[in-house]
């Protein structure tokens, strides 16, 4: 499996934050497996992100999923071909072990 991918993030402001990302997967050498199947992924995508107070943080993600195959093997239930959207909280925090 051959996998590219990049990520461009930029501040805007004091607390909110952009990032573009992209992403192409070729299941194997030069896009064939060794059944003679070829599938390959691209994604791309959008997100912003936003600190609410220290340590918690929003963000929300949309990225399209395609999935282009050169085989009629695979059944088309498993085809990736999708918007998606995330929605999320986090919280992070750390703590120093020992003493």
């Amino acid at each position: 499996m051959t996998d590219f991918s990049g990520r461009v993030s930029r501040r805007i402001g004091k607390n909110w934050r952009t990032n573009f990302f992209a992403s192409y997967t070729m299941n194997g050498s030069n896009g064939i497996s060794s059944l003679g199947r070829s599938i390959n992924y691209f994604s791309g995508g959008v997100g912003v992100s936003r600190q609410i107070v220290h340590n918690l943080s929003f963000d929300a993600r949309y990225w399209y999923s395609h999935e282009d195959r050169s085989t009629t093997i695979v059944p088309l239930g498993f085809l990736a071909d999708h918007n998606r959207v995330t929605i999320g909280l986090s919280y992070s925090f750390s703590h120093r072990l020992g003493s």
